[in-house]
């Protein structure tokens, strides 16, 4: 998806790829990606995630906001 200028990729889609899984909780608009020992949770609007896992927390900041469209989680 191309948003504002920004190329935007499905969350699911590329967690799936990888082997994890994706939960979405709809009243908080966030979903939690899971890769092995690695969690990370991110909502709509947001630029910053901690992603946690074998005992320490990796910050990551994305170049664009989080994007829900058509009710899929593109980062």
């Amino acid at each position: 998806v191309l948003h504002e200028g920004k190329h935007y990729i499905p969350l699911r889609e590329i967690i799936s790829a990888l082997g994890g899984s994706v939960d979405f909780d709809n009243t908080s608009k966030t979903s939690t990606a899971v890769i092995g020992p690695w969690t990370a949770s991110i909502g709509e609007g947001q630029t910053s995630v901690d992603v946690e896992g074998n005992g320490q927390t990796v910050p990551v900041t994305l170049s664009a906001p989080a994007l829900i469209h058509e009710g899929t989680m593109y980062v």
